[in-house]
Formats: structure tokens, sequence, C-alpha cells
């Protein structure tokens, strides 16, 4: 099984583009759980510790293209793993999936960039998924 965890607010403009992500992936298959989150939490560590792996998205607030790399334990996604680790016997491999946006401001919807960042990132993540 995998878990990917979209993160962010959807009232703040780009913030709301891991949601988007999950959005264009919307049928992943039958072994992918999707989770839609405001923010991360420690409730999560039980919800991936069955997982072959867990795919964290978020948005960032630089220019470029979308990238993933593992969850490093520094980050609030690398505790939560760490955590399910500890108390789960997670054994499954983790990572953050970033997604930069432009516009971060009180509005709603996504920039045409953060669009094109998206649908990117949702195609690494079918990557991720295939391997």
């Amino acid at each position: 099984m995998h878990v990917l965890i979209a993160t962010g607010d959807n009232r703040h403009g780009d913030r709301a583009v891991a949601h988007r992500v999950l959005e264009l992936l919307a049928n992943p298959g039958p072994n992918v759980y999707m989770h839609d989150v405001r923010e991360l939490s420690p409730v999560l560590a039980e919800e991936i510790a069955s997982a072959e792996d867990v795919v964290f998205i978020d948005a960032a607030e630089q220019l470029g293209e979308p990238w993933i790399e593992p969850a490093g334990p520094r980050t609030l996604p690398g505790r939560i793993v760490e955590d399910a680790r500890l108390r789960f016997r997670f054994r499954g491999q983790a990572y953050i999936c970033h997604v930069p946006g432009l516009d971060f401001g009180n509005r709603s919807g996504i920039s045409p960039y953060a669009e094109m960042r998206a649908r990117q990132a949702a195609r690494l993540i079918e990557r991720v998924l295939a391997a």
C-alpha cells in the first residue's frame, strides 16, 4: 500500500497546490490511500504504519520544478515517520514532494504557475507509485 498525504491551507492561494496534486491523481489504483489534511499531526503515524511507502506533498515557496526527496528527521514529516517506526513498526520509505508556488496570499484558487507545477508533481508521484 502507498499513502499520499497532501497538506496546506486551501484559503491561501498556492498553499493549496498539494491538494490539487491529489485531485490530478484522482484514481491512482486500489493500493493507494490518499489523505488530504490542512496540517500534519502525530495522528498520521498510525495511518502510515502499514504502508510500503508514504509521500507527503507540500507547497514550496520557491521557483523551479517539483522535486521529491527523502523525508529527513529534521522535518515534520520525518518526525511523524520516526514516530510510526518506533510505535507502529513502519518499515517503508518516506518522501516529501515539494510543489513550487508563487502566490501565497489570501485568495482562493491556485495560480497558473502552481497549476503547471501540480501537473508535473502528479507525474513525478505516478513514477514513484509505478516503481
